[in-house]
This record gives structure tokens, sequence and C-alpha cells, in this order.
């Protein structure tokens, strides 16, 4: 099982398509990295994956459980549980943005 997965991930703004069909299968351990020129979609794909932005279509799953129609503080708090439990990079949870009073 992937711990992050992306399928046919989509994101438009009105009529402007940013995020076309973006697939993502990413295991435990694994690093990645997202690169392009400005504006082509890397901070949108990462608002996308912490909550911040909801999905034109398409899904984004973390341990097998769907998260992209999920509030960010609730991702953050899903992820900060698996986190401590299986060391994940903190750069991921610190996208999710838990609010301050998030216990």
């Amino acid at each position: 099982m992937s711990l992050l997965t992306l399928d046919s991930v989509c994101k438009s703004f009105g009529s402007t398509r940013i995020i076309n069909d973006v697939s993502l299968d990413i295991e435990a351990g694994e690093k990645h990295a997202i690169i392009g020129p400005n504006g082509a979609g890397k901070s949108t794909l990462f608002h996308l994956i912490s909550g911040r932005y909801n999905v034109s279509s398409g899904a984004i799953g973390f341990k097998g459980e769907v998260i992209h129609n999920l509030p960010p503080y609730e991702i953050a708090r899903h992820t900060l549980r698996i986190a401590l439990v299986r060391g994940i990079s903190l750069f991921f949870l610190a996208a999710a943005g838990a609010p301050k009073n998030a216990q």
C-alpha cells in the first residue's frame, strides 16, 4: 500500500486547468521532488495534497484513506498520528496547516 497516492488529480480555477491528470504513488521511505518553472502548478499540487484547495476531479489518499475531501486540520491530525508512529518527515505535515489549538 502506498503512503501517499494521487489518482488522476485535476484542479481548475474557472476555465483554466492548472493541474491536469496527475497520478503519483509514494511508498514509505521514498523521497520525491516536484520540479518545474514558475507557474507550472507545483504550489497548487502541494495545496491540493494538504487540503488547502479542493480537487476538481480525481482522488488523493494517505495510507489507504481518502483525504482530498477533508479540511486541512483533519489531514494534519490524521497524518501527524501516523508520522509519530512511522517517523515521516514533518515537511509534509507542515503543509497541512494544523491550527494552533489542534491536539
